[in-house]
């Protein structure tokens, strides 16, 4: 995992971007409810676009209804 680590950061310092010390001070809980809301607001700006998962849904679904 450390060397895991490593690796991203030098990605990160090579690109440009600064490297983050410490776990941050966001809770679980805020990250996810942001992620909603942005997954909310995507799917606002283009509801007909589906996840390669949804489409698979709908793809078995599909052949399960015509069996």
């Amino acid at each position: 995992m450390a060397e895991c680590i490593e690796l991203v950061n030098q990605y990160i310092h090579f690109t440009g971007g600064p490297i983050l010390q410490g776990k941050g001070s966001r809770t679980r809980k805020q990250a996810d409810t942001k992620a909603k809301k942005e997954l909310q607001r995507f799917n606002e700006i283009d509801p007909g676009q589906l996840s390669d998962f949804e489409r698979q849904v709908k793809r078995i679904e599909r052949g399960n209804q015509n069996e």
